[in-house]
């Protein structure tokens, strides 16, 4: 029965320090200004509150849809802007994939993903973003 009590307890445990522990903070450039269209893996969208990045890959295995989306809500946050871009290791879109493939629908468990934005006027834009899962299903 104490085999039993220290089990579960240590079991227990484990979970609150995982439960605890930090994610990792990555940055990703998101620059549609300079990219040429017909090359562009990301569009950028907003409907209704959500703002949304959308990244054209079937990097989610369970994902029915052609697009992995983060999204940040602008009732609940405030996007930070910069007049220059903020000095970050910016993931490159190949690193940014790869950990999507990895992590899958555990990302924003092991990583706070940050977007900077490149605006029309020259300036950045930074929102902590969540990973979205679209329902994949279309009903007409």
């Amino acid at each position: 029965m104490k085999c039993l009590i220290l089990n579960i307890l240590l079991l227990t445990s484990a979970g609150l320090l995982y439960g605890q522990s930090k994610k990792q903070e990555v940055y990703y450039l998101a620059d549609t200004l300079s990219a040429n269209a017909s090359n562009n893996i990301l569009t950028i969208d907003k409907e209704g509150p959500l703002y949304g990045y959308l990244f054209h890959c079937r990097c989610i295995k369970e994902n029915n849809a052609f697009y992995v989306g983060f999204v940040y809500d602008m009732r609940k946050a405030t996007p930070e802007k910069f007049s220059q871009l903020p000095q970050h290791k910016y993931l490159s879109w190949k690193e940014l994939e790869n950990m999507l493939y990895e992590k899958q629908r555990q990302f924003d468990l092991h990583f706070s993903l940050h977007i900077v934005e490149k605006l029309p006027d020259g300036s950045f834009m930074k929102n902590e973003v969540r990973l979205l899962f679209p329902n994949g299903r279309v009903t007409h």
